[in-house]
């Protein structure tokens, strides 16, 4: 499995797990995700980004500039660290 996507489905976890709901799904921290109703295709929203991982792990990027995918995946990593942290000590 692609590293990005696995770590995006830790993300998607995550989020789900500790987000808040919104009409789009949950949010945490300037992410949100949503994923159709059999579960097969994921999205993440954030800052003009919108990334979708389908079935069989298909994985489609899009942004406004690849500065907003990079500030994307900038914050996914900090939140991904965060909560790994608080695994650990907790």
């Amino acid at each position: 499995m692609n590293a990005k996507v696995y770590s995006l489905l830790k993300l998607f976890e995550i989020i789900t797990r500790h987000g808040q709901p919104t009409s789009e799904g949950k949010a945490l921290q300037g992410i949100t995700v949503s994923s159709d109703a059999d579960g097969y295709q994921l999205e993440f929203r954030s800052n003009g980004v919108r990334i979708s991982i389908g079935f069989h792990n298909t994985y489609l990027e899009t942004g406004e500039s690849k500065q907003a995918l990079s500030q994307f995946f900038k914050k996914a990593d900090r939140l991904l660290k965060s909560y790994e942290q608080q695994r650990v000590v907790g």
